[in-house]
């Protein structure tokens, strides 16, 4: 509690993109709130380094810039939207490494996400793509040791079961809601 906890959402539109949310937060502040309702005594600052239309190339090269510069104590990492849809999955993985690798020697904590599932007949995105890339991160995350939020697995989880509610969570084809 003595010094600001410094927490950097980095990655595409899903991290920071507000319009998906009516305008009124990212999850980069969603996620800050909730942390402050379990730690009320805690200090943090939050840093929203999502970019529309950012793939895991794109993110490497601002993240000195848009990350490593803030001393982050923990860095939330999810890309793979616009991987998917024309980078080889393999290509995602090795950028995911450089980007947790770069992290972590800055001295902060990662924890990764899957990107979440999407409405798929309006999409560009092809399914077997953003699945192969959803399994990409999972295994990165795997063989580096890195926490998982496996947000895609969560989402579709959740569509077979219970269709209704996996809309509830989408704003649009591919950004989660307010509620996602």
């Amino acid at each position: 509690g003595k010094e600001k906890v410094r927490i950097v959402c980095f990655g595409d539109s899903i991290t920071g993109a507000y319009y998906h949310t009516g305008g009124q937060r990212a999850w980069c502040d969603m996620l800050g709130i909730a942390l402050q309702k379990l730690y009320p005594k805690a200090k943090m600052q939050m840093f929203n380094a999502g970019i529309s239309g950012n793939t895991t190339a794109a993110g490497l090269k601002r993240i000195e810039n848009d990350v490593i510069q803030r001393k982050p104590h923990l860095v939330v990492v999810m890309f793979g939207m616009n991987d998917c849809a024309g980078r080889r999955p393999q290509v995602f993985a090795d950028n995911l490494r450089k980007i947790l690798k770069r992290c972590r020697s800055a001295g902060a904590a990662v924890i990764l996400c899957t990107p979440n599932s999407i409405y798929w007949e309006s999409s560009r995105r092809p399914k077997d793509q953003l699945e192969a890339h959803a399994q990409a991160a999972r295994d990165v995350a795997r063989e580096l040791s890195v926490p998982l939020a496996d947000c895609y697995r969560a989402y579709e989880e959740l569509r077979a079961a219970r269709p209704v509610e996996w809309k509830l969570l989408m704003s649009e084809t591919i950004h989660p809601s307010m509620n996602g």
